[in-house]
């Protein structure tokens, strides 16, 4: 296979993954990392050097494109943390079920609350998730999720001044198929609650920028 046809192939599969070949013209993406998942998935009987070659050549013709170096540089200093066995439960909006969580509150090592107009989401360890059940009552308890993970990112306070950090690495996660279950944010921590597997995936994904 000629180099040029290389390039040319690179450079198709590129145009067309928006993801990818925004983390590469951001400098967040590795070119070797790329040129390995091109060769995986769509170039098994190329040479891993020529797709490399290929790879930075595309990134040097991206000329007009200018990255955040904010973006960069939050992202560059963001750690990654996983934990498992965690619960997901909708129970029914009400206020007084909030109440009935302090205790919830005071034991658990994971635990977080979202309150929407349809639903309130608690996440808490997987051993507490059946007295969550037992002080809301079964009866006000739409969905419950038992066994996931919980993927933590940890970034500097200048992600609030940051626009597309969010964005990037949501945009990120659907690029390798990973579905979230789960998200949230606070103050600088943002929160994927995803399965087992998903999550080391994510885990992987999320290092591999930092």
């Amino acid at each position: 296979m000629a180099k040029e046809s290389i390039a040319k192939q690179v450079s198709a599969l590129l145009d067309t993954d928006y993801y990818t070949k925004r983390a590469l013209l951001m400098g967040i993406a590795n070119a070797s990392a790329v040129a390995q998942m091109l060769r995986r998935e769509h170039m098994p009987r190329a040479s891993f050097v020529a797709i490399k070659a290929a790879v930075n050549r595309y990134v040097e013709a991206q000329e007009d494109y200018e990255a955040s170096p904010d973006l960069r540089n939050v992202l560059s200093k963001t750690k990654t943390s996983i934990t498992s066995g965690v619960s997901v439960i909708h129970i029914s909006p009400r206020f007084r079920h909030l109440l009935k969580l302090g205790p919830i509150y005071e034991e658990a090592s994971e635990f977080a609350v979202i309150n929407s107009e349809n639903a309130i989401t608690v996440m808490v360890d997987d051993e507490l998730a059946d007295d969550v059940l037992k002080l809301i009552g079964k009866a006000n308890v739409m969905s419950i999720e038992r066994d996931n993970s919980v993927v933590l990112l940890k970034s500097p306070s200048k992600i609030e001044t940051t626009p597309g950090f969010v964005a990037f690495v949501s945009d990120l996660l659907a690029r390798y198929g990973i579905n979230m279950r789960e998200y949230y944010s606070c103050y600088t921590d943002t929160i994927f609650v995803l399965s087992k597997r998903d999550a080391v995936r994510a885990y992987e994904i999320f290092e591999s920028l930092s």
